[in-house]
């Protein structure tokens, strides 16, 4: 049972957020809100490791601290005393609050490690442990095992305060949300922000300008890979569909990715299939470089995934395509952020491009047959 809450002794905070990279960019309205509520606190954010650039220079944090999951990799004596070090670094920082917007161990042990009087996170769905499936969980036994149908044990010994588990369909910002609505405490803007800086914009106008990118022209990025291959729209629809932008719509196509092997490779073999020819920057561009070439775009069209949402953020026009992950639980929520399944035909997507496009960036003209 969740234990009163005052809250008015509260001057430090920690939000911990140990997800991927466009999860951590879907933690701003959470932050806001507590900001909102705490006009002069000191609020500190922990993140993995190469995942704070989403927050970086967002005049709603006071402090970013990263966690470096490699330290999984060192000798198990070193590792424990590695471990022991970094967790008394943030029970010295004395919070006075700790949410946490995850589910795993590792958030909830460090929230209890904090000392933080109060202490915020949501509970987990019900598993049920049988003999097939015990030896695998054991590790978890202790933050995953339900006593009596009312929450996992460990979890309610660690945090102070539970939000109840995601809803079926509910969006992830309202998800995070929850954990701190618990306490009273909610925002009516749930935008996101991303901030970049001069610097990552000016080197962005250079390397267009290399490319022969003029500043009037019309500009769409195609972001279409993924880490998890599931995610990922046949080739050779990205491929007609790219053409069609810089036949059609005059377009300027400029293909990013990761900087990882296979998604490069991937954006090579899609640029193989097309008849035009479109500017590859793929595994180019640091996080912060993407997100200034994003501002600078007129369109996004790419997978969800991590550039989704920092368009999102940044409120341009956008079609995203998604499947198998839930659209109700993570599309872009702004006005003309379209979300559509894989699953569709290239005409139907080349449609939506058109139409999109067409009330956007104010060119009509009338799609040309394409056949599947």
């Amino acid at each position: 049972m969740n234990k009163k809450v005052d809250l008015s002794k509260v001057q430090r905070i920690l939000v911990i957020k140990f997800k991927h990279i466009g999860d951590v960019l879907l933690m701003v309205p959470t932050i806001r809100a507590l900001r909102e509520r705490f006009p002069k606190a000191h609020i500190a954010c922990l993140v993995n490791k190469g995942t704070e650039e989403m927050l970086t220079g967002n005049p709603l944090i006071n402090e970013i601290l990263t966690l470096d999951r490699s330290i999984k990799k060192l000798p198990k004596v070193r590792k424990i005393i590695e471990s022991l070090e970094w967790a008394k670094s943030i029970r010295n920082k004395r919070f006075d609050l700790v949410v946490d917007l995850g589910e795993g161990d590792r958030g909830a042990v460090i929230s209890f490690v904090s000392g933080a009087k109060i202490r915020a996170s949501f509970d987990v769905p019900k598993e049920k442990i049988t003999f097939k499936n015990l030896f695998p969980k054991l590790r978890y036994l202790l933050f995953h095992w339900h006593f009596k149908g009312k929450g996992t044990l460990g979890r309610k010994f660690l945090f102070t305060h539970l939000a109840p588990p995601k809803g079926i369909r509910e969006h992830t910002i309202e998800h995070d949300l929850n954990v701190v609505r618990n306490l009273g405490i909610d925002t009516e803007n749930k935008e996101l922000e991303i901030f970049v800086s001069d610097e990552d914009q000016r080197d962005i106008e250079s390397l267009l300008k290399e490319k022969g990118i003029e500043k009037e022209e019309i500009l769409t990025i195609i972001h279409p890979v993924s880490r998890w291959r599931e995610k990922e729209w046949k080739d050779e629809g990205f491929a007609r569909a790219c053409d069609y932008l810089i036949g059609r719509h005059h377009s300027k196509v400029i293909f990013t990715s990761g900087p990882g092997e296979r998604e490069t490779r991937r954006v090579k073999e899609i640029i193989s299939l097309m008849k035009k020819t479109p500017v590859d920057l793929s595994g180019k561009l640091s996080l912060k470089q993407l997100a200034a070439l994003i501002k600078r775009s007129d369109f996004y069209f790419g997978l969800d995934s991590a550039p989704m949402h920092i368009a999102s953020a940044l409120k341009k026009p956008l079609i995203a395509l998604f499947d198998p992950t839930s659209i109700p639980e993570w599309a872009p929520r702004g006005t003309n952020q379209i979300a559509l399944s894989i699953r569709a035909g290239i005409n139907e997507i080349i449609e939506a491009l058109d139409k999109e496009l067409s009330g956007n960036i104010g060119i009509s003209v009338k799609p040309q047959d394409y056949t599947d």
